[in-house]
């Protein structure tokens, strides 16, 4: 018998939690996870906009690489007062809970994990870097996998304000890489209204081809083209959805679609685990294939094209 001792327990030190339970913070290691990373330091930038600190928020994707940059206070870079071994900048990339929205009178606006977000994002990073623009200087520093490449750096002087964080995704813990790699090209070439319509319906035949699968090659080439199309269909509709929101609700709105997803996703087991052990695989997944063909319909009969639309003229029609 395993014994249980005092010896038993494991304490784990700074990110190591994240990499080692990365679902718990960012909700998975796939697609979801990936765009939630995005929206994590996306969200911190929105919250400058909405306080009146910031007149723009710039999203650059090259690559695997992903630079958010906003023209608002910067982040300091002095030494924290209750750890001075560290900048505030270091503070903020590398600590959870550490976060000025846990002060009274400070208001926390976009939806994300206050005070967890960007050391989550650095933590599944290969690389991370951090430059901002502040008191009249420039200054950067380097992260890998969350642990500082060396202390910030003085880079020159600065006539703005501002921060740009530009991460690369540590696809060792963050999984899929096909499927995204591959809706990058397809979400700016093709209508994303069709491609999530044909990629939902794609869902619904490899899905119930998966399922009624025996021979090990075809479970594995249905389950592989499953996945990648799967993948195609959250990077679009997480596009897409930002999209179809008038400016006013974006946040608000998007914000509550995700919650929604992530209780939906809650309470799937307790729909489809039944399903399965009454019925069997094939009826589990023709449920989840005929729930795909009704999402595919919906936005095909009552979503707005937006692909190379300017936002106004998606949301008025």
């Amino acid at each position: 018998m395993e014994s249980y001792s005092e010896q038993s327990i494991v304490v784990l030190s700074g990110l190591e939690a994240v990499r080692r339970r990365p679902g718990m913070y960012i909700g998975g290691t796939g697609s979801a996870g990936l765009h939630h990373m995005l929206w994590e330091i996306v969200g911190n930038s929105v919250d400058e906009h909405l306080r009146g600190h910031a007149s723009y928020v710039r999203v650059e994707i090259e690559g695997d690489a992903i630079s958010v940059e906003d023209d608002g206070r910067g982040i300091p870079v002095d030494p924290h007062p209750q750890d001075p071994a560290r900048s505030v900048l270091e503070v903020v990339l590398t600590t959870l809970h550490a976060s000025a929205d846990f002060r009274a009178d400070h208001v926390h606006v976009s939806p994300g994990l206050v005070g967890v977000g960007a050391p989550v994002v650095n933590a599944l990073s290969e690389r991370l870097d951090a430059e901002v623009w502040r008191d009249g200087r420039h200054h950067q520093q380097s992260y890998a996998r969350g642990i500082p490449l060396g202390p910030v750096r003085e880079l020159g002087r600065a006539t703005r304000t501002g921060i740009r964080i530009t991460f690369r995704p540590d696809f060792t813990i963050l999984g899929y890489p096909v499927g995204s790699l591959l809706s990058l090209p397809l979400v700016e070439r093709v209508e994303r209204k069709v491609l999530l319509v044909v990629s939902g319906l794609g869902m619904a035949v490899f899905g119930l081809l998966f399922g009624l699968s025996d021979a090990p090659a075809a479970i594995v080439i249905f389950g592989f083209l499953y996945t990648v199309i799967s993948n195609v269909f959250s990077n679009s509709f997480h596009i897409y959805q930002a999209e179809i929101f008038p400016t006013r609700l974006r946040a608000t709105a998007s914000g509550s679609t995700y919650a929604l997803s992530r209780l939906s996703n809650a309470l799937l087991p307790f729909i489809l685990l039944p399903v399965l052990a009454a019925f069997g695989p094939v009826a589990m997944f023709a449920v989840v294939s005929a729930a795909m063909v009704v999402v595919a319909l919906d936005i095909g009969i009552l979503g707005p094209r937006s692909t190379g639309r300017d936002l106004e003229a998606v949301n008025s029609g």
